[in-house]
């Protein structure tokens, strides 16, 4: 592994924002069970997901990908809110609970936290669109929408 002394004694030049993946959808897993976060601003708990794409969808340009490196090693980031205001938690779980069930979790019998236990090598399809970053020029690849596999 490259130490840190080396790689900041490369050329500034050489250091370039990666490109994101192209818009569309994607056949993805969830890697393991979802990471308990919180928001800075707000304290908002949530879950981040982690969804690794293991296939394209007939609608992603397959030049682009190729541009882009591909999919291998690449994954994408599904954060879940869980307002605390009385108004918005149901929805926000509801949210939540839409989600695993295009994982394939039914909830029939369930709660929202044994429901998560059963998401890990759980497949979904994600939706990619492209949002504009703040503060300098470019896109990130952002989930859009998911929906369940076939």
């Amino acid at each position: 592994m490259t130490n840190l002394s080396e790689i900041l004694s490369r050329p500034a030049t050489e250091f370039n924002f990666p490109p994101p993946l192209p818009v569309g959808g994607y056949h993805c897993v969830v890697a393991g069970l979802p990471e308990e976060i919180e928001s800075s601003q707000k304290k908002t708990p949530g879950y981040q997901f982690t969804l690794n794409p293991i296939a394209t969808l007939d609608d992603v340009d397959s030049a682009e990908l190729s541009a882009v490196g591909g999919l291998e090693g690449k994954s994408f980031k599904h954060t879940m809110w869980i307002s605390q205001d009385a108004t918005k938690v149901d929805t926000t779980v509801a949210m939540l609970r839409e989600f695993l069930e295009h994982c394939g979790i039914s909830p029939e019998g369930k709660s929202i936290m044994a429901m998560i236990d059963e998401v890990p090598n759980s497949e979904v399809i994600v939706y990619i669109k492209h949002t504009p970053l703040q503060g300098r020029d470019g896109f990130r690849a952002e989930i859009a929408k998911t929906a369940p596999v076939g």
